[in-house]
């Protein structure tokens, strides 16, 4: 199935790297793994978002039922940055009930 996906895209003008990850995507549906473990990395932020105004909630959440998994970094708008202290699992960031996404920020140089 996937050679002839690949082949149909390519006589179409289809860009064939394009079709062969859409036909992977479709036969093998991708998940969250909520129970591996998120090593401590040094400099990885973890970006907690929530609504505008809960902010300081949010902080005082973190640091009272997840003190020992995130420091604070700063609070801004609209959420909070965190790092973590320790290994962590997906599982225990979302038993934290005042944010509504979690993201990793990507691409900053220096760590800060």
């Amino acid at each position: 199935p996937l050679a002839a996906a690949a082949d149909a895209a390519a006589a179409e003008g289809f860009d064939l790297q394009g079709a062969r990850a859409r036909a992977a995507r479709e036969a093998e549906p991708s998940g969250v793994v909520l129970k591996r473990a998120v090593p401590r990395l040094e400099g990885l932020r973890v970006h907690l978002r929530c609504r505008a105004g809960l902010e300081g909630l949010l902080a005082e959440e973190v640091e009272s039922r997840a003190g020992d998994l995130f420091r604070v970094v700063r609070v801004r708008r609209g959420g909070l940055v965190a790092a973590a202290r320790r290994a962590w699992r997906l599982e225990e960031a979302y038993r934290l009930r005042r944010f509504d996404t979690l993201g990793f920020e990507v691409g900053r140089g220096g760590g800060g």
